[in-house]
């Protein structure tokens, strides 16, 4: 018996041959897989930043109570931002206790500017009626205890007040130096 072959078949036979490899390939139907979650976080913790900026801030300017010819009367200024203001930014809603010690002169509950052994005496404030004064419960004054804003730099103005002398002082520059203490 004679078989034939049609061309047709040599053609699916020699297209099988050549599909072989891929025929035998994964199809994916085979995979498995696992999948875990994790958690990311992040912790906030109340605090402070001395400053206006994303830093600390170590001078906050100078409360400058002018040239003097002489002191029959108190002298009284406020602060400005960049000029004696206490600026921070403390995460909103964080209780705070703001201090101002002594300085370097200060004796008694008076603070002092001084040049050299003379001295002419001051004190600071946290009103502008001149009424509170600021400082660090011990000694020196109140400290300003409040809760911080809810958001953004706080600028707290320094009233301060150079008392009159009865005698004219001499002539010079008296400076002092405070230090600002936040607690949280």
């Amino acid at each position: 018996m004679l078989i034939r072959r049609h061309p047709l078949n040599a053609w699916l036979i020699v297209a099988l041959m050549a599909m072989g490899p891929l025929a035998l390939a994964d199809t994916g139907t085979n995979e498995q897989s696992t999948s875990q979650s994790f958690q990311i976080s992040a912790r906030v913790e109340p605090g402070c930043i001395l400053g206006g900026g994303a830093a600390d801030t170590t001078n906050f300017g100078t409360i400058d109570f002018g040239r003097l010819g002489q002191l029959a009367a108190d002298i009284k200024v406020a602060s400005s931002s960049g000029n004696g203001s206490v600026m921070l930014q403390c995460t909103p809603d964080t209780p705070i206790t703001i201090a101002i010690d002594a300085g370097l002169h200060g004796s008694g509950g008076t603070r002092y500017l001084a040049k050299g052994n003379e001295t002419l005496r001051y004190q600071l404030y946290q009103d502008e009626a001149f009424s509170v004064v600021w400082g660090d419960n011990r000694g020196t004054g109140t400290a300003l205890s409040m809760t911080f804003p809810s958001t953004g730099v706080q600028t707290l103005p320094i009233y301060a007040r150079l008392f009159r002398e009865t005698t004219l002082p001499s002539a010079g520059i008296y400076t002092d130096v405070v230090t600002v203490t936040v607690t949280y």
